[in-house]
């Protein structure tokens, strides 16, 4: 009976994805995370591009602000992470003891995959990053809602800013003001 490479693939991922293999694989990833959340956190960016990237990612994953993280934020990123790991290692840590002591180089094929995966990811992460907007000089930008002005007068309200001082809407009368609401979402916040 021949197979067709399609099966001969899925059936060399799916013993992959098996006992020792697996748990090579997954701590590899789980340590590439952590390894970026420490990058990040402490090393200085190459360019302006990931340079703001990793200001924005510590400002608001880890509450980073003048000089200083949240610590409480920067611990929860590494609980998950090592709690994961102590998981499987308690499963799969025999399996990867005797798999260290006879067949160390079969351990390059589950951590090359994790690694690859990591930096797939990376790779994915930096092209889905919005460009920088370089606006010329000279030209003014259109203002996209302006079909979305109505004649409707807010209610009075109080909102506080990033530098903790009030915002009242009633001392902008007479005055164009343009309020959004940011919401980021980390997964830890």
């Amino acid at each position: 009976m021949r197979h067709s490479r399609l099966s001969l693939w899925v059936s060399g991922v799916s013993r992959g994805f098996r006992g020792w293999r697996f748990a090579a694989f997954s701590l590899t990833l789980l340590l590439a995370y952590n390894l970026f959340v420490l990058v990040v956190l402490f090393a200085p960016a190459p360019n302006a591009e990931v340079g703001e990237f990793a200001d924005n990612f510590r400002q608001w994953c880890f509450g980073y602000e003048k000089g200083g993280a949240n610590i409480h934020y920067v611990i929860n990123y590494f609980v998950g992470p090592i709690l994961l790991g102590g998981v499987v290692l308690g499963v799969w840590g025999r399996q990867l003891l005797e798999a260290a002591r006879r067949k160390t180089r079969a351990f390059v094929q589950p951590v090359a995959g994790a690694l690859l995966v990591a930096v797939l990811a990376g790779a994915a992460l930096v092209a889905m990053s919005p460009p920088r907007a370089e606006a010329a000089p000279d030209k003014i930008p259109d203002f996209p809602a302006d079909v979305l002005r109505t004649a409707r007068k807010p209610e009075p309200f109080v909102l506080v800013n990033q530098a903790g001082q009030e915002f009242r809407l009633i001392d902008w009368r007479e005055r164009v003001v343009l309020i959004t609401g940011h919401y980021s979402h980390c997964n830890k916040t």
